[in-house]
């Protein structure tokens, strides 16, 4: 394992150490690996989806062509719902109990357990399903829920450890996310253009998946030994230290606190890291404690579990409050996007002599251009802040 730098005495008589240098941008890159490696599968469902799944797999062939059969003709439909549906419980059931394993535990086990559906649907290829059409789209359809769930807890997992590391890490996760659908298209394009079969293209597919989610989970054990790692992981592992012994009497703790509660908002926020959003949660966190502060000395008869989930549900609550707005926006913005992708926009057809050739229609106006400018946006704000806080105020 890398070493970290050793440590000097600060003013303070803590322990501090210098930042190590994020080489090569090692850290960075295997970051937007694993945001890659977190959407290629599901990704590779829904852009092999119309070819393989819809007129190939559910497709009912006769001596005379084929038929389609009513689970072909709502498979798009069924593939949304089976994806959100997991994704939106185990969201939920996050936010207010805390599992039992660390959050590198649960990436790795998400990732043998997607490596493994990938093979599944690899292995049914090149399985005559045409007997059972039923069985199969409801074991492809049990596939997605374990997929998304898998890719779901992988998620957070990987946000939850981002939270602990520099903003720019989180940056790279969801660069990665995008750079994932324009990949996929591009590769959908290509496989048309060479012509290949249904099954080749979705063997291509799902082989490239598996390939990149072995490769996240190989990297995450390099990426673990990294002294940039260790240094950021420790740093916040002092500083919920603090924030505990903080809360046992000290009365000089108060600042640790607020930083700790900022840290574990920003495991659930990442996402809305504005100026705005910023200062209301300091602004809660100081709250926070001067209510911990007033209730020392008093008797509690509720649970353990009880206990959390009321004080968790009362941080969301005052998160609420004070930005909803940005909230209610992110929260918009996410409903339609993907309550028109891809079922909808998907099934969008050209009209006779369009400039785009209607094999690729689809591909180009659908899976490419949302992905490519989703990417493109999530870049820009890397470098374009203009937002301030005069004007989400004024909002």
């Amino acid at each position: 394992a890398a070493s970290v730098p050793s440590a000097s005495s600060t003013g303070n008589g803590e322990a501090d150490t210098e930042e190590p240098e994020d080489r090569y941008n090692f850290f960075y890159l295997t970051m937007m690996l694993h945001g890659i490696g977190i959407l290629i599968p599901w990704t590779s469902f829904i852009t092999i989806a119309a070819e393989y799944y819809v007129c190939f797999k559910l497709r009912k062939f006769t001596p005379y062509g084929g038929e389609e059969t009513a689970y072909a003709r709502d498979f798009l439909k069924y593939l949304a719902t089976a994806s959100q549906g997991p994704n939106l419980l185990l969201n939920l059931l996050n936010l207010f109990f805390t599992f039992r394993g660390g959050l590198a535990a649960r990436i790795f086990v998400c990732i043998i357990i997607v490596c493994v559906i990938c093979v599944i649907t690899m292995v049914f290829i090149f399985i005559d399903t045409s007997a059972w059409i039923g069985g199969f789209f409801w074991l492809t359809m049990m596939l997605v829920v374990a997929l998304n769930a898998a890719n779901g807890v992988y998620q957070n997992s990987l946000f939850g450890i981002a939270a602990d590391l520099p903003p720019n890490v989180t940056a790279s996760i969801m660069i990665g996310n995008n750079l994932c659908g324009a990949f996929c298209a591009v590769v959908a394009m290509i496989t048309r253009a060479a012509a290949t079969s249904p099954e080749a293209s979705a063997m291509a597919y799902f082989s490239v998946s598996l390939f990149l989610v072995a490769a996240c989970g190989f990297s995450f054990m390099l990426l673990r030994r990294s002294a940039f790692y260790q240094y950021h992981v420790n740093k916040v592992g002092k500083r919920k230290v603090q924030n505990e012994e903080g809360k046992e009497g000290q009365d000089d703790s108060k600042g640790d606190a607020d930083e700790g509660i900022s840290s574990k908002l920003s495991d659930y926020c990442e996402v809305i890291k504005t100026a705005f959003y910023q200062y209301h949660v300091n602004k809660v966190g100081k709250r926070k404690v001067q209510n911990e502060e007033g209730k020392e000395g008093q008797d509690d008869s509720k649970g353990d579990a009880d206990e959390g989930i009321s004080s968790k549900l009362s941080d969301y609550c005052e998160v609420i409050k004070t930005g909803g707005v940005q909230l209610l926006n992110v929260w918009l913005v996410l409903f339609v996007s993907l309550a028109v992708f891809p079922a909808i926009q998907a099934e969008v057809r050209p009209r006779d002599g369009f400039i785009i050739p209607k094999e690729y229609f689809e591909l180009i106006t659908s899976f490419f251009s949302f992905d490519f400018f989703a990417m493109c946006g999530a870049m820009l704000t890397n470098w374009v802040q203009w937002v301030s806080l005069f004007c989400c105020a004024s909002l």
